[in-house]
Parts: C-alpha cells; structure tokens; sequence
C-alpha cells in the first residue's frame, strides 16, 4: 500500500470513528470470506460497517482521541465494528453471530468515550433497542393521563348507576 494511499485510509477511518455511536475490535481469524460477507450484510442492516483494517492505521487513526484506549487489543487480525446509529443493534447482530461461529471473538468495545470489555460489549446486546427504549418512555408518559381521564370518567358513571337504582327502587 502506497503512502497516499495509507493517508487516505487514515482519514477516511478518522471522520468515521469520530461518528460512530459503537465501535467494537474483533479477531476474524478462522472465518471464511462467506461468513464474512454474510456478517457485514447483518452489520449493514443494523447501521453499521465491517472492516477489515490494519492495526497501524486503525492507531494512526485514532490517536489524540479517547480511542487511544483500544490500543492494547490492536494485535493479530483486526476488523472494527463502526456502527453510526443504535449502539444496541450491532452488539446484538454481533453476540447472535458469536454463538453461530465460534471462530470470531470481540477483543474490546468503545461506546460513549469509554473502552468496554468484550465481556461488557457482549451485555450490550441484552439491552432493549433505541425504538423499545422510547416505546417505553411514551407509554410511560401517556399512562398517568390515561388513568386520570378513567378515574374522572368513573364518578358521572357511578352517580348514573345510582341514580337508575334510586328510580328503580322508586318505581318498583
């Protein structure tokens, strides 16, 4: 690889990990350019990228950032994780994949300007989604309002059935 290129592959990686919502380090060896593909498709479905890159320029890339932090899993083969928008979606596309083929590993995570373990990148994917996360909120908020409209439409409710009992009782 030239050095014009290298530069151009440095700066490229450096605007997408300045935008990513979740970066993950993972160790590819063993895996068949089949699962590869068939892995950065589910990647790409959940907003994210596979990438195969050099562990010089993923650090060339990254440093003066908080990334600086990953440095010390950046040995043997690396792919990175950039996934731009629900950090959840990609750890989830990941540990399902992790538990199909055993030869792909998460060496460590970064999420929010902090480096995560593998094992914390793995619990990631426990969490609920964004969109379940804000399902949740709305309901949440829309459930005092709803009881209180079912509590003041109770009373006229009551006081009309005891009123038809008193005219009943009347009558009958």
């Amino acid at each position: 690889m030239k050095r014009e290129e290298k530069a151009q592959v440095v700066a490229s990686l450096t605007s997408k990990l300045k935008d990513a919502a979740l970066i993950v380090v993972t160790d590819y060896r063993g895996l068949s350019v089949e699962k590869i593909t068939r892995l950065r498709n589910e990647l790409r479905q959940a907003s994210s990228e596979y990438r195969v890159v050099k562990n010089t320029l993923l650090k060339r890339a990254s440093q003066g950032t908080a990334l600086e932090g990953i440095h010390g899993y950046l040995e043997g083969p690396t792919a990175i994780v950039i996934g731009s928008g629900d950090p959840v979606a990609p750890a989830k596309v990941l540990v399902r994949f992790l538990k199909e083929f055993s030869e792909l590993s998460i060496k460590a995570g970064y999420l929010e300007g902090k480096v995560l373990s593998a094992e914390d990148t793995r619990g990631l994917s426990t969490l609920p989604g964004r969109k379940e996360l804000l399902a949740k909120v709305v309901s949440l908020c829309a459930s005092p309002p709803v009881r209180l409209l079912s509590t003041l439409q109770a009373i006229p409710q009551k006081f009309i059935r005891v009123l038809h009992a008193i005219e009943k009782s009347k009558s009958g």
